[in-house]
C-alpha cells in the first residue's frame, strides 16, 4: 500500500462505529519489521484507552490471566488508569473516570 508508504502490504481494515465516534482498525500482511519493545514514548506509538467502572476488578482480572501489567491501578487526579500489554505486547490502557463524565 503506497498511500500508507508500505508497498508490498496488504491491509484488513474494520471500522468500529460506537454512538457518533468510528474507530479503525488496521492488520498489515506481510508484518514489517519485529515488535522489539515497543515502548510508550516510541516515535509513531499510539494506544487505545478503555473506560470501565471497576478498573480494580480489571486489573486483578488481566492479572490472573498473566497479563504483563506496568503497574498497580495508580491515581492521576482525573482517573484512576493502569496500562497493560495485549499478547502481541501492544501497549493498552484501561481508566475508570473519578467523576461522571
Amino acid at each position: 500500500m503506497e498511500i500508507m508508504g508500505c508497498p508490498g502490504t496488504e491491509q484488513r481494515i474494520v471500522f468500529l462505529t460506537i454512538g457518533g465516534d468510528r474507530v479503525e482498525l488496521v492488520e498489515y500482511t506481510p508484518t514489517g519489521k519485529a515488535l522489539i519493545d515497543n515502548q510508550a514514548g516510541d516515535t509513531g506509538n499510539a494506544h487505545v484507552c478503555f473506560k470501565t467502572d471497576n478498573i480494580q476488578d480489571l486489573f486483578e482480572r488481566l492479572s490472573a490471566e498473566g497479563f504483563r501489567l506496568h503497574c498497580s491501578p495508580q491515581n492521576n487526579g482525573r482517573a484512576i488508569v493502569i496500562y497493560f500489554r495485549d499478547p502481541d505486547g501492544i501497549i493498552l490502557e484501561a481508566t475508570q473516570p473519578l467523576m461522571p463524565a
